[in-house]
């Protein structure tokens, strides 16, 4: 499995492509809990990409979370994992949003 993983986003033509290196290696993804650390550390990285951080206010967070960017780079990320524990329960999350 992967030990770093690159999340990124190609934003608008003039503007370069963000990135935010999220950690796996540390993990055992086939387990639910580490499974929904990776998601944690996913989420604050989209956050980051796409505007906004775990430090920013929460209008800005839910703001971003519901925006094409985050979701696309949270789909990007959670598919490149090939991570099947990570991918059933992000699918569980975004069916309840």
């Amino acid at each position: 499995m992967l030990g770093t993983l690159a999340l990124a986003l190609a934003l608008p033509a003039a503007a370069s492509a963000r990135q935010a290196a999220v950690r796996s290696h540390d993990l055992d993804l086939a387990q639910a809990r580490d499974a929904q650390l990776m998601l944690r550390r996913l989420d604050r990285a989209a956050l980051e990409v796409c505007g906004a951080s775990i430090v920013s206010v929460a209008d800005q967070q839910r703001s971003v979370r519901r925006s094409a960017c985050y979701r696309d780079a949270m789909d990007g990320a959670v598919a490149s994992l090939r991570a099947p524990v990570v991918m059933d329960l992000y699918r569980e999350r975004t069916a309840a949003d």
